[in-house]
Order: structure tokens, then sequence, then C-alpha cells
């Protein structure tokens, strides 16, 4: 799995919802609790891997894992990236420049992915 790990809550997988972004697996994973498993989400990594979140006996938590026969959807990935970048445009400062929404709109996938890790939900 790439980083950034992509959470996306929706009712509508290709919508974007509230949408988390970690910086590895294992941060992902100590986020949720294990009743998030029953919520309604689309999970993915950088490069658009469908993952699933499931409940973990060992941690009382989560285990992100994933999914197998799903192709991936890079496109999904990078929607939901710039969707997380334009909910924090202009509060996150980047040198001396703002996240704008102009910049998120324009921004090539690479710069996006850039831009998610330096900017993480955790």
């Amino acid at each position: 799995m790439k980083a950034p790990i992509i959470v996306n809550e929706s009712t509508i997988p290709a919508d974007p919802g509230c949408v988390y972004v970690f910086s590895s697996l294992a941060v992902a994973e100590r986020y949720f609790e294990a009743w998030y498993a029953d919520e309604s989400y689309f999970a993915c990594d950088a490069d658009g891997l469908p993952l699933k979140i499931l409940a973990s006996d060992q941690s009382n938590g989560v285990a992100i894992v994933e999914v197998s026969g799903e192709p991936p959807r890079p496109d999904l990935a990078i929607k939901f990236l710039r969707a997380y970048l334009k909910s924090i445009a202009n509060t996150k400062k980047v040198g001396r420049l703002y996240i704008s929404d102009e910049w998120v709109t324009l921004a090539s996938a690479q710069d996006i992915v850039v831009q998610s890790l330096r900017h993480p939900t955790e």
C-alpha cells in the first residue's frame, strides 16, 4: 500500500464526504475504533487500491486490508485528496503560501499526493 491512506465517509462511494488522510497504514489503523468497520465509507491508498476496514479482535481497533478482486481507482484517490485539500484550503500554511482552491484544482496528481502527506488528518 502506498501512502497516503484515504478514507472517504460517504453513502455514495464515488462522492467525497468527510475525507480522512493518513500518512501511513499504522496511523490509520490506530485512528479508528472497531465499530467504524460497520460504517459507510470507501477506503484506498494513493494509487486507488481499494481497502477494507475490519474490526480487529487483537487490538480492539481495526485492521485495514486490501480488497481482492477490485481494480485500483486512482481517479477516486485523487478526487478524494483534492476534496480533502479544498476542505483545509486557507487554513494550512505551506511555507509562506496558503493552499488555495485554485491551486488544488490545477495541481498535478503528484503534487496533490505530496501536499496531502504534508497535511494529514492525524
